[in-house]
């Protein structure tokens, strides 16, 4: 039976926890990628189904709050839906929840179509509009259309790519660019743990290449602003993070 509403357990593994035993956040957006792919193939527009019509799903923007990070060893439940669909966009929201069902966090995500050959987005195929099961009910609201690009004078951190971090659509995971997008972040909170990400996906990260990560404050307050930038000048990423006061 092809339900609205998809959940999927997990449980914080080593590798998921940073220092101080949380939960990275780049783990949480993990998890929320395979429940949205779980959910999409039991819908009927899975990874397969989307490769046979030449297309392939990549996410353009995530925003994720957190509330509270899970510790290693405990159990996590996301609850995914397919929310919206505006043009060529296909929103996914969730909720994320401790093992007795107390929120941890939450997040809305917008999905596009790759037309695999061409490499550029492409109409969604009829088979996803025909049953997308759209829900009323929304976990987080974007704040806007467009992120503002870090100022110049902050911190910087070179990376390369490397085969590893490359997905099914041979490009880096986004995922991985979330992580890579936090590097530059100045001592002091945890830089796995921010209480909030937005992340613009702009463009696609192939292999070899060499990135620049760079973050800067956003006015005076508690957030930064991130980009990462090919040695060639193209933006992949902007994102911008939320950390405690103080």
């Amino acid at each position: 039976m092809k339900a609205a509403v998809h959940e999927a357990a997990f449980t914080v593994g080593v590798a998921d926890a940073g220092p101080g035993r949380g939960a990275r956040v780049s783990a949480v957006a993990d998890w929320l990628q395979n429940a949205a792919a779980a959910h999409a193939r039991e819908l009927g527009f899975g990874s397969r189904q989307m490769r046979e019509a030449g297309v392939a799903w990549v996410l353009a923007r995530l925003a994720l709050r957190m509330d509270a990070y899970p510790p290693l060893g405990a159990r996590v439940v996301v609850r995914t839906w397919p929310a919206a669909l505006e043009g060529l966009r296909a929103m996914r929201d969730f909720h994320i929840l401790d093992a007795a069902g107390a929120p941890l966090g939450a997040a809305t995500s917008v999905w596009v179509a790759l037309d695999v050959a061409r490499r550029r987005a492409a109409p969604l195929p009829p088979f996803v509009t025909a049953c997308h099961p759209a829900q009323a009910e929304r976990a987080l609201e974007l704040t806007g259309r467009a992120l503002p690009a870090p100022g110049p004078g902050g911190p910087q951190c070179p990376i390369l790519t490397r085969l590893a971090d490359l997905d099914e659509n041979g490009h880096v995971n986004n995922v991985r660019l979330l992580e890579w997008a936090l590097e530059p972040v100045p001592a002091g909170p945890p830089r796995e743990r921010p209480l909030l990400v937005d992340i613009a996906f702009r463009a696609e990260c192939r292999h070899p290449e060499t990135v620049t990560a760079s973050c800067a404050p956003e006015g005076g307050g508690p957030a930064l602003l991130h980009a990462l930038t090919t040695a060639g000048g193209t933006e992949l990423v902007r994102m911008r993070s939320l950390w405690p006061a103080g």
